[in-house]
């Protein structure tokens, strides 16, 4: 059954019985009760959970599943000169606090806590067991799971970290050091171990993290908002951490892509954020794990992103059959309960939408271009002339490929194999056997990884870039404007059989068009 999960700021000014008749309108399975800050002082925390304490029972009774909801890195309260205990530590060697000014009494508002500070885990597991202590049904953690939503680079630097990959390569490395192994030129020895290393500190904390809720309840469900680097640059996946987060319960994970991400506030289209939502699940192997999508209408109300773009979300991916379900940002989080009611009235419209699109679509199978989209790509991937590998590597989890084919309105599909397939840059290294079998649309950096291997893509050269601005066709006599930027087009020389093929000049030696090569690589579509 797919479920629909509703989130809220936990507030002494919630008025619970105006949330529960929301709530049963939209016959919502779970209740998230968020904490908006997470600090180092215990009392401090502790006007949230007197809010949290006494509202789970009274939800509980009437039916629905109550999770505490807050973060997973960030404290608030630091004295400055306690800033180099907790946080991370950028490449640069720089601490990593929040971007507010210090206050006159030294004291920084918050950071970004680094999963190797035993002072810095230690006032978290304790605010886990406190969470608990609530007993709600699920605890679930904020998508910031990672390093590079952080830090603007791959992994911590801290010294804590440095000691560790130290101890394992046999010599103290320096961190410029580390950061031009990790960043500069062909995969190498160091980027693979400095990998494992960040992704076991990610998976040590979640096991920390379970340890201090099975003290207070077994039961207690704990699970992730998953964010963008964790599916590919911070050295573990979302499906290890969730798993190790579960403890014996059933995993939980929220997916990241969201309605809000097509908003003028951001850089994305709507189906940017569907198309990713569905390529997670494909990457999400054990079926056994509950997968919500991300239905955030962030910053809200409706002038800011619209309820049509939470329901095309919410519609597109019930259509998919790829999760189970949705974290649907229906309420407000800063104004009354029935200020905005329009997100709310949208849900209940559709109501009858959700069915026919369970009836039509149910157990059917997905269909239509392959996309090819390899998770963990950085560590084989090739740096060499990429002018700003962090950027680069954070840009990677973005399928260009996906959405290439979206933006034309092209069915896809993330697992299995088809006819046609699609592979973009890395990926073209990561392909098996079975991707060969059908036609495969590749763009130039694909194709030259490819050509590498010694694999025939139809092209003779890969030669210098083009700055063309217009596409000529001349049987219409029209042209187009294609400039895309200076990385966007190149010149190739295609052997002969592709030459005679695109001329229409067919031969009986002529050998049929086995792939199609975009000339786009490296670009936003």
């Amino acid at each position: 059954m797919y479920k629909v999960s509703v989130p809220i700021t936990a507030s002494e000014n919630l008025n619970k019985e105006k949330l529960l008749t929301a709530l049963k309108k939209v016959n919502a399975d779970y209740l998230f009760l968020a904490i908006s800050e997470t600090s180092l002082k215990p009392e401090k925390n502790e006007k949230y959970f007197s809010v949290i304490e006494n509202m789970i029972p009274y939800f509980k009774e009437n039916g629905i599943k109550v999770g505490i909801w807050f973060w997973s890195f960030w404290l608030s309260d630091f004295e400055q000169e306690d800033l180099k205990d907790y946080v991370m530590v950028n490449s640069r060697g720089e601490l990593r606090s929040a971007d507010s000014p210090i206050n006159s009494n030294l004291k920084v508002k918050s950071g970004f806590i680094c999963p190797t500070s035993d002072k810095a885990v230690s006032v978290m597991t304790a605010f886990m067991k406190r969470a608990a202590a609530c007993n709600p049904d699920i605890i679930l953690l904020d998508d910031d799971y990672d390093y590079a939503t952080h830090m603007n680079c791959i992994g911590c630097y801290c010294d804590r970290h440095l000691k560790l990959i130290s101890d394992k390569i046999g010599y103290n490395i320096t961190r410029e050091e580390l950061s031009r192994e990790v960043t500069e030129g062909k995969p190498n020895d160091i980027r693979k171990i400095w990998y494992g290393i960040i992704g076991s500190v990610l998976e040590d904390y979640a096991v920390k993290l379970r340890e201090a809720v099975d003290s207070v309840n077994p039961s207690i469900r704990l699970g992730l908002c998953s964010v963008m680097s964790l599916w590919g640059t911070d050295g573990t996946t979302p499906e290890k951490i969730v798993k190790l987060l579960a403890g014996s319960t059933k995993p939980f994970l929220r997916l990241t892509g969201a309605p809000y991400w097509a908003s003028p506030i951001t850089w994305s289209r709507l189906q940017h954020a569907i198309e990713l939502s569905r390529m997670e699940c494909a990457w999400v192997e054990d079926k056994n794990i509950e997968i919500l999508s991300e239905g955030d209408v962030y910053p809200r109300p409706r002038h800011k992103v619209p309820a049509s773009y939470l329901e095309i979300f919410d519609t597109a991916l019930r259509a998919s059959g790829a999760t189970d379900g949705i974290h649907k940002y229906m309420l407000d989080y800063t104004s009354d309960i029935g200020y905005e009611t329009g997100y709310i009235d949208r849900h209940i419209k559709n109501s009858n939408v959700y069915t026919e699109i369970s009836r039509i679509f149910d157990g059917k199978a997905e269909t239509g271009v392959r996309v090819y989209e390899t998770m963990n790509k950085i560590t084989e991937a090739d740096f060499t002339d990429i002018k700003n590998a962090h950027a680069y590597a954070a840009d990677l989890f973005f399928s260009r490929a996906s959405k290439m084919l979206s933006q034309n309105s092209v069915p896809t599909s993330y697992s299995g194999n088809t006819e046609v397939g699609i592979a973009f840059g890395e990926n073209a290294r990561h392909l098996t056997d079975e991707a060969f079998k059908g036609g495969l649309i590749l763009d130039i950096r694909a194709a030259r990884i490819l050509m590498e291997k010694g694999i025939d893509v139809g092209i003779e050269k890969i030669g210098g870039k083009l700055l063309n601005n217009l596409l000529y066709f001349p049987k219409e006599n029209d042209r187009v404007v294609t400039y895309y930027g200076e990385d966007s087009q190149y010149e190739i020389e295609l052997k002969t059989a592709l030459k005679q093929w695109f001329t229409l000049k067919k031969t009986e030696n002529a050998t049929p068009m086995p792939y199609i090569t975009a000339m786009l690589t490296d670009k936003n579509f």
